[in-house]
């Protein structure tokens, strides 16, 4: 079985091809006063639509399936204060990375394989790992290095600035209610 924890993503394209910055050098005003003028744009989700295909490629790129033995970040999962958690690796098997698109809107996703259902508090945990393998771990690491497309470099930040990480039930709810609101404002 697939589990899907979404959450929400934001990305710079620098039209001058730098392949030498990362994410967070587009906010360090003397490491962009150093270059001179760069001709670069941030990308909201709807906006990272348009490359899916690309950073999933990307991101395909990243892994190596043999040294993480097909789990994906999982391989990483029960170390240091997880460590006590080490049984959830008999639920969750793997866990990769990706782009999709919901509605109008570019999500990272962390698709999980389970064998087992999860608890609440199992999701809980997942969720507070995959929060700091974005922060600090796997997604720092992805951010640092740009995406060749067609129109420029692109620099993908899965810790966006309004970071928060639902599942699919948690996402399909919240847009639905997001929607009924939309219609009742409308009338």
């Amino acid at each position: 079985m697939k589990y899907r924890f979404y959450s929400p993503v934001q990305g710079i394209i620098d039209y001058d091809f730098n392949k030498d910055m990362d994410y967070d050098s587009y906010f360090d005003e003397e490491a962009m006063e150093e270059l001179g003028e760069v001709d670069f744009d941030f990308l909201t989700a709807e906006d990272l639509t348009a490359y899916q295909e690309e950073i999933n490629q990307a991101i395909r790129k990243e892994w190596d399936y043999e040294t993480d033995e097909d789990m994906g970040l999982m391989h990483y999962f029960a170390y240091g204060s997880r460590e006590i958690y080490k049984d959830l690796l008999e639920k969750v098997t793997a866990a990769y990375p990706r782009i999709e698109t919901v509605g109008d809107k570019a999500y990272g996703v962390m698709v999980c394989d389970i064998e087992k259902p999860l608890t609440d508090q199992e999701i809980e945990i997942l969720k507070d790992y995959f929060n700091g393998q974005y922060s600090d771990g796997w997604g720092e690491g992805f951010s640092q290095r740009g995406i060749e497309t067609s129109y420029g470099v692109l620099y993908l930040d899965f810790w966006s600035d309004d970071f928060y990480i639902e599942t699919e039930n948690e996402l399909k709810n919240r847009l639905e209610l997001k929607q009924e609101n939309e219609m009742q404002f409308e009338m």
